[in-house]
């Protein structure tokens, strides 16, 4: 822990040996092997609402500023902490926690960071929160979090169903976009080389504005962009609820166009 000065704008030296002393709390738990991210929470609270942040001369190996202006800049400097994990812990620990730290009965099971999706829930649908518990996997709560967000979720299905259900709704948001990407390259291509050219059945076209539809890329150059446009883009294909693999996608579109498989 760095030795702490006042900063200049501050006379109070009560309220600065009260920082000090609550500063040393926050310290000494993240220092800790096992600690409370609420119980931390709960102390950042109380640290905000008394504004000691303010009090406290920032390092001047970090910063330039006189004075920290607000709580997330006195984490991030003092201990590293990024605003969403310092604006998480003080919400979950006002939400879910008495101002010591301990969790409410009725939450006590959960992990932190299950208690940070229900935050999300608490958001959008506080009359969901019955359907989750501390047995889910975080990333099922997460997807069941999801669900409720895009209106998907359906009360008179289970949660692996309506989890399914999301899945099956965002790979089709994915494939919506994939479709976007592939219009905008034909709109390239239609527009591609101004100049004369060859197609790929031998067909002569003098220059002009337009392309004709048989001025198709050579199979295996289409292969090519297609697959690089899928990768790039990090997209995943479902036929029906089970993983589909890029080449099975690729031959499906080639033989579409082309009317023959690569």
């Amino acid at each position: 822990m760095r030795q702490l000065e006042k900063a200049f704008n501050t006379k109070d030296n009560t309220k600065f040996e009260m920082a000090c002393s609550a500063y040393k709390v926050l310290f000494d738990h993240l220092q800790a092997r096992e600690h409370s991210e609420v119980v931390f929470g709960a102390n950042l609270q109380k640290f905000k609402k008394e504004r000691y942040y303010s009090v406290i001369k920032p390092d001047s190996g970090y910063t330039f500023s006189a004075v920290y202006s607000n709580i997330y800049e006195f984490c991030e400097r003092e201990f590293g902490l990024k605003k969403r994990a310092v604006a998480n812990r003080i919400a979950v620990a006002k939400r879910f926690a008495n101002s010591d730290g301990e969790v409410v009965a009725e939450f006590k099971e959960y992990s932190f960071s299950q208690l940070v999706v229900l935050l999300d829930v608490l958001k959008v649908n506080q009359n969901l929160i019955t359907r989750f518990s501390p047995e889910m996997k975080v990333a099922d709560m997460k997807m069941l979090c999801k669900a409720i967000k895009k209106n998907t979720f359906d009360y008179l299905l289970s949660n692996e169903e309506n989890i399914v259900k999301i899945n099956a709704y965002l790979e089709a948001e994915k494939a919506g976009k994939v479709e976007e990407t592939i219009k905008n390259i034909e709109s390239v291509e239609e527009q591609y080389e101004k100049k004369d050219r060859i197609t790929a059945e031998g067909e002569y076209i003098p220059k002009r504005e337009d392309v004709h539809i048989n001025a198709l890329l050579e199979k295996q150059e289409a292969v090519r962009r297609i697959k690089k446009v899928f990768r790039e883009n990090e997209i995943t294909f479902f036929r029906g609820n089970k993983k589909a693999t890029t080449e099975t996608v690729v031959k499906y579109i080639i033989k579409e166009i082309y009317g023959d498989e690569v």
